[in-house]
């Protein structure tokens, strides 16, 4: 599974997690941070990050991307690719930031 995070359409960091199994009926949450190290930005990037950080709030975009497959009874389907594309995703970055986030609706294609 591959998570990234773009502001623009401009990648700033994503992250690659290990194969896990999924019991049947079952729901995972997958929590992981993402980190961003000497991430070059175009300047008009750079400019709106940082007057979006002194607003307090940063609408990023989240791209996940895993290769799943199903198990029903004995029949196994093959391998396939699940995309997910969340947007607009906003992040609080004040000092009250513990507030969480907000659902955002997802589009996916498998």
């Amino acid at each position: 599974m591959r998570i990234s995070t773009a502001h623009h359409n401009q990648s700033v960091a994503h992250k690659e997690i290990s194969a896990f199994k999924q019991r049947p009926k079952n729901e995972t949450r997958i929590e992981t941070q993402l980190v961003s190290h000497n991430v070059a930005l175009s300047k008009f990037n750079a400019k709106d990050l940082r007057v979006e950080k002194m607003k307090g709030v940063i609408e990023m975009e989240v791209y996940i991307t895993a290769r799943v497959s199903y198990k029903t009874w004995i029949f196994r389907s093959r391998r396939r690719t699940l995309k997910a594309v969340c947007t607009p995703v906003m992040i609080n970055v004040t000092a009250n930031s513990l507030d969480g986030f907000q659902r955002v609706l997802c589009r996916t294609r498998l």
